[in-house]
Order: structure tokens, then C-alpha cells, then sequence
């Protein structure tokens, strides 16, 4: 179920699986899957879904202009972020939101489940193959060298 709660002025809306991949299929609203190039080719990407690794050389300020190209610059434009299961998509929510972007929603279960919330997979929500996935596009980056290291992981 979609909710709204206010903190410290910022809107804070969460999506089921469910309601993102229907937002998405009416384009309503923009989904990108924030996890890493493995775990993508691991599960597969969610049907609709852009997949857009957080996880980049270039740190959070190349994951910011990634998204900001994504939507030509429009920062009101809804989006939804999913990783696999809640938490690297709550940071980045966080994250778009205290940088200009002002409809940002948060897939919380994401696509593995958290706790007693299903995720997109266990809904049976569709998915495809990662194939197309390009991780040099990706600029993804592993290990302690990582520029986003205080993005959680």
C-alpha cells in the first residue's frame, strides 16, 4: 500500500512491488533498480525497469547525474528505486530527494522481500534476463575502494 509521511519536510512514499510495476507499466512513474550489475544477472531485472547501479566508480554525485540524465533534468518527474530489499533504495530516495528531486518513491520490499513483506519475485511480478545489462555503462565499482562508501551496500 502506498504511504506518505512527513520527515523533516521531505515526502517519504513507499510503494509495494506490486504498485511500482503497475506505475511503471502505465509510465506513470520511472523505476530503476539501484543494485549492483551481479545481483541484476543473479535475479534478473523487473519487467519495465531501468537498471542503474548506485554502486559507481564515480560515487553518489555519478549515480545523481546518471538519474538526472534519465529524466532530462525534469526533477518533479516520479520515480521509484528498488534494490533487494529496501534499504540501498531507502538511502537513495533519501539521497535524490535532499538533492532536487521532489517525487521520489522507495519499493520497500524490493525484489527479494524484507521480513513478512513479499518482493517483486515472490509476488511473481514479471522479470527478464540481465543480458542487456552493460555493466561498463554501469560504472560500477566493488570493494573498499569504493567512492560511495557511505551509501549502505
Amino acid at each position: 500500500m502506498t504511504s506518505n509521511s512527513s520527515h523533516a519536510g521531505q515526502d517519504e512514499t513507499v510503494l509495494t512491488p506490486q504498485e511500482a510495476f503497475q506505475q511503471g507499466q502505465k509510465g506513470s512513474r520511472l523505476i530503476l533498480d539501484i543494485r549492483r550489475p551481479a545481483e541484476w544477472h543473479s535475479t534478473g531485472v523487473g519487467k519495465g525497469v531501468i537498471p542503474l547501479t548506485m554502486h559507481r566508480q564515480d560515487g553518489p554525485t555519478g549515480f545523481l547525474e546518471a538519474v538526472k540524465h534519465l529524466v532530462d533534468g525534469k526533477l518533479d518527474r516520479p520515480i521509484a528505486v528498488i534494490c533487494a530489499s529496501g534499504s540501498r533504495s531507502a538511502w537513495a530516495q533519501h539521497f535524490l530527494s535532499a538533492n532536487g528531486f521532489s517525487n521520489v518513491a522507495n519499493v520497500k520490499a524490493g525484489m527479494l522481500g524484507r521480513g513478512p513483506l513479499p518482493g517483486w519475485i515472490a509476488q511473481g511480478l514479471p522479470t527478464h534476463p540481465c543480458g542487456q545489462c552493460d555493466e561498463a555503462t554501469s560504472q560500477t565499482t566493488s570493494g573498499p575502494s569504493n567512492k560511495a562508501a557511505s551509501a549502505p551496500r
